[in-house]
């Protein structure tokens, strides 16, 4: 990873500490039913010069298999005009699609990952009460850069 640059000259910045990690797998696969929690288990390793808080929580947007590439298919490629003016089409085809806001939180051992590190994380998902049965879902997690990809297949709920 290189170190964090000044914008004004390009060189290193000794000031600003580098937040990066890498996810080991890069990609995970999450099923569960609307309402239920998923997790998920991966070894995160800090590869910044920085301590980085494993007490993390966001919300992830996860899309429609195939959402982005049914996106640059109707709204890049099928549209005239500059690159500015296609990538706003593609945004436009983005919106439209479906989408699922899903809550995250990692947990871990510690409170913390030191520089050059690795340790065990669970990242815990919940699944909202909104998602349809037998749908799968995609989503970029950027924990830190690691920039993990994930796969939610949701289910039945038992019962139903």
């Amino acid at each position: 990873m290189s170190p964090a640059r000044s914008r004004a000259s390009g060189q290193p910045d000794a000031d600003k500490a580098v937040q990066a990690a890498v996810a080991t797998p890069a990609e995970i696969e999450l099923t569960g039913a609307a309402g239920a929690a998923a997790v998920a288990e991966l070894t995160l390793a800090n590869t910044g010069d920085a301590p980085l808080a494993l007490a993390a929580e966001g919300v992830a947007t996860f899309r429609a298999a195939g959402a982005l590439a049914r996106g640059i298919r109707e709204g890049f490629v099928a549209t005239g005009g500059d690159l500015a003016g296609r990538l706003i089409a593609l945004g436009r085809v983005l919106e439209a699609e479906p989408s699922l806001e899903v809550a995250y939180r990692l947990e871990a051992d510690g409170d913390t990952l030191a520089p050059g590190a690795a340790a065990a994380v669970r990242i815990h998902f919940e699944i909202p009460e909104s998602a349809a049965p037998r749908q799968t879902w995609t989503a970029r997690l950027p924990l830190f850069g690691a920039g993990l990809q994930a796969t939610l297949k949701t289910v039945a709920r038992k019962g139903k």
